[in-house]
């Protein structure tokens, strides 16, 4: 018996080494506003985890983000953080995420709202109903690469960092730390790192009567899953 179980621990133990390790990819999300620190209860943290072809998520970053990141003194009093979670029913939710992935690469931090501004103004060029019937690499090369090129990054170092099995390894194990964190649907919000369902829901008023009182709550926060206009 005590062999037995020797045996056994001794092939769990190979077992074990010979499993890869998990890569570690730091913060795989894009910061949208400067980092503010949310210790000592002051600050927030708003995130949210979105599909570049999802069009709900296209809604919220163009009515809710952009007129929230307009006014210092909510960028001031906190941070915004988007996540790539590209949704695999998305023909082009996956390809758009890496190819975000390599354009940060080779553009600034501070350059990735310019680039969330690109791909979802673009959305209707990579729909499902579009590229249904064309190969990865069409989508790459004839969709994705201008976009590219209209931020800067010429088409041959584009296509080079789409090829690049690192980056796709990075988009994949981010999309995991978001299942992890129980995302499954876009778009995905977390308040100071706690999923709520609730202010998905939110429209501008609602987003801004609750970040008011966050802001203005210096010694303690606001609490988003029980607070409604």
């Amino acid at each position: 018996m005590a062999l037995q179980l020797l045996l056994t621990w001794a092939a769990l133990a190979v077992c074990a080494r010979a499993q890869p390790p998990i890569p570690d990819v730091g913060n795989s999300g894009y910061l949208l506003s400067k980092p503010v620190s949310c210790s000592q209860g002051s600050g927030f943290r708003i995130e949210i985890f979105g599909d570049f072809q999802c069009p709900d998520t296209k809604a919220l970053w163009q009515t809710i983000l952009e007129p929230l990141l307009s006014e210092e003194r909510y960028t001031n009093g906190g941070s915004f953080v988007f996540h790539a979670f590209p949704l695999p029913y998305h023909r082009s939710g996956f390809t758009s995420a890496q190819a975000v992935r390599v354009l940060t690469k080779h553009l600034t931090g501070a350059e990735f709202k310019k680039i969330g501004d690109t791909f979802f103004s673009h959305q209707s060029e990579f729909q499902t109903d579009v590229t249904q019937n064309l190969s990865d690499s069409s989508i790459t090369s004839d969709i994705f690469a201008p976009l590219a090129l209209g931020l800067g990054v010429p088409k041959a170092v584009f296509l080079d960092g789409m090829a690049n099995e690192a980056i796709n390894g990075e988009v994949r194990v981010a999309w995991k730390m978001g299942s992890m964190r129980g995302v499954y649907g876009t778009p995905t919000v977390a308040i100071n790192g706690v999923i709520s369902g609730v202010v998905g829901q939110w429209n501008l008023t609602q987003w801004k009567a609750w970040l008011d009182k966050e802001v203005g709550n210096a010694g303690g926060r606001a609490d988003a899953s029980s607070y409604h206009v």
